[in-house]
């Protein structure tokens, strides 16, 4: 049966981080799978069952267990690892990278699959998974979910010229200039990837997301407050220093008139929470992260959903935020302080409203105009939807990819 046909084809997809459905967090990698799967490819996910978000084994009953072990999830099989469990960014985390690099490195070594498809964020499992492709003469396919070293140093800019900045840099490079296949999920990281060594006949952009059923909005007591809602990681890259001062400024004279609701885990949160509960704004909330598959629903109780990053030229280009779909999955009108390719997509799409500026005092002016507009807000920007479904229609997309991984 030639390469491409129905069952001819199979591929391992290398992810510390995919997760299933039934657990919160980022499930591209599921989604990409499922995809793949109804086109007639075998599939598996190898990857760890130590949740990064909520600091957790999901699968395994013990901690003290350090089984390789195969879960179906909802028709996608997984090979879940043990790693090293870590709290925080530290020594710990690295241990944890290095630990599953080096099992992705056999697991590749060993594997059946035709197609090695490795995916960020850390690019050490996926030079390991390269490695070990190469001396199995397999087909290797790079996903770049966020472009390191680039990423590290918009954090952190002190990492800049650092030795773990250089060396991040040079596994790029290589990756880049030697992967058959190099898929993006934003437009804009395409000029990073060449500069690397990518090439455009050897990059693949694949955004959006798989468009749900129409979710009914669940509106709010009449006269009620504007409830806002983040969605997603707690961590310093999202900038949501901004957002909790921009909700002091709002305080002074909006108090009753909005709430905002932070949905999610990460190393920011007990600093924030606590940060907001010393100012006293009652009207802000931290919950617990939701699983993807309750994701929309859960939305579907908001106003207005809130996107925020860091202030810097690499969050003008190089990202394609998961949350921002999902606001528009539902047409939920989106509050952005995020410019360039965000802020494009946004108006384009007609689903919300970008800060002019990134500060808290034009982040808060873009709130307030929400508050002033609550009863036709939705009216007003309800393209999120219909965008999606046009343009960044993932199964679409992921379609066209599976055409090109079957020709490697």
């Amino acid at each position: 049966m030639p390469r491409g046909a129905a069952g001819a084809d199979s591929m391992l997809v290398v992810q510390q981080y995919a997760l299933p459905p039934s657990e919160p967090g980022g499930t591209r990698q599921f989604e990409l799978a499922t995809i793949f799967r109804a086109a007639g490819w075998k599939v598996r996910i190898y990857a760890s069952d130590f949740s990064h978000l909520e600091k957790r084994f999901f699968r395994r009953s013990s901690d003290r267990s350090r089984r390789t072990f195969d879960v179906v999830e909802q028709g996608v099989p997984f090979t879940y690892v043990w790693v090293p469990p870590y709290e925080r960014n530290n020594w710990r985390r690295s241990l944890s990278m290095a630990w599953f690099s080096a099992r992705a490195f056999f697991q590749v070594v060993a594997c059946r699959e035709r197609v090695i498809y490795a995916s960020s964020p850390h690019l050490f499992g996926c030079f390991a998974s390269f490695v070990a492709a190469r001396l199995r003469r397999k087909a290797f396919v790079l996903e770049v979910r966020d472009l390191w070293p680039e990423h590290l140093a918009a954090v952190d800019p002190s990492m800049q010229g650092g030795r773990l900045f250089k060396l991040i840099g040079h596994l790029a490079n290589i990756l880049y200039a030697r992967a058959e296949l190099i898929v993006l999920f934003a437009e804009g990281s395409r000029a990073v990837a060449n500069g690397r060594g990518g090439s455009d006949d050897r990059i693949v952009v694949v955004t959006g997301v798989e468009v749900p059923e129409p979710v009914p909005h669940q509106p709010g007591p009449k006269g009620g407050p504007t409830r806002f809602v983040y969605l997603g990681s707690i961590g310093p890259m999202y900038g949501l220093d901004m957002v909790i001062s921009a909700c002091e400024l709002l305080a002074e004279s909006r108090t009753g008139q909005f709430s905002v609701t932070f949905i999610g885990n990460g190393p920011d949160k007990e600093r924030l929470e606590g940060w907001a509960h010393a100012k006293g704004l009652e009207m802000v909330e931290f919950c617990a992260p939701v699983a993807k598959a309750e994701i929309y629903t859960t939305l579907a109780d908001f106003d207005a959903g809130l996107l925020s990053f860091l202030p810097g030229e690499m969050f003008s280009f190089g990202i394609s935020p998961q949350k921002m779909f999902d606001y528009m999955a539902v047409d939920l009108p989106i509050v952005s302080n995020v410019h360039g390719e965000v802020a494009a997509t946004v108006e384009i799409a007609n689903a919300g409203v970008t800060a002019k500026e990134q500060t808290p005092s034009s982040l808060a002016e873009a709130m307030e105009y929400c508050i002033d507009h609550a009863a036709t807000l939705r009216d007003e920007f309800s393209g999120g939807r219909t965008y999606l479904t046009e343009h960044a229609n993932r199964s679409a997309m992921v379609l066209s990819l599976v055409d090109r991984i079957a020709l490697l």
